[in-house]
């Protein structure tokens, strides 16, 4: 399989067909309902993800991405989309996916990501498209490419986490 297959392509593609983020029309009269946007990344190679993430009750239940990056980059915020879009993400989720990809990556058999998926709690099915990544196990320099999209993640959690200390302060 092909570092950049048709698969990932097609991945890549379905980022153009993503609805753009109004702010506006994200407004809730729940207090437990954030508005979050980050940006991350990559120096070594300029892939950069801008994040809109709606979160309520330390999930995010809505996510918009513009990404400027290659194919890889793409593909991967492409999954992280349709993974939100099934279902709202929470940190432990994420944090279990992060855990299976470097798995994953560090993997030297051929046994792909469908047994380390089932190992984990995972209950978004998206994920089990990062299994189109496994030539990536013999690339290291471009798997920084779709763990941006983690990274990002993450910094989104990292500030919900900050949003509701402050807020049970009050």
């Amino acid at each position: 399989m092909s570092l950049y297959n048709e698969n990932i392509k097609t991945l890549a593609a379905s980022l153009a067909t993503t609805p753009s983020f109004n702010h506006a029309a994200s407004g809730d009269a729940d207090s437990q309902v954030n508005t979050i946007d980050v940006c991350v990344d990559n120096p070594l190679c300029g892939d950069r993800i801008k994040l809109t993430a709606v979160c309520q009750r330390g999930d995010i239940g809505f996510l918009h991405a513009e990404v400027r990056g290659c194919l890889l980059c793409q593909a991967a915020t492409a999954i992280a989309l349709a993974a939100v879009k099934e279902a709202p993400l929470s940190a432990d989720e994420l944090g279990q996916v992060v855990n299976q990809w470097q798995l994953f990556l560090q993997s030297t058999d051929d046994s792909g990501w469908s047994p380390l998926d089932q190992q984990a709690v995972i209950k978004h099915t998206a994920w089990q498209q990062l299994a189109l990544f496994t030539p990536l196990q013999a690339h290291k320099s471009r798997q920084a490419c779709v763990r941006l999209i983690f990274d990002g993640l993450n910094t989104v959690f990292q500030q919900i986490a900050a949003i509701e200390t402050v807020s049970s302060e009050h």
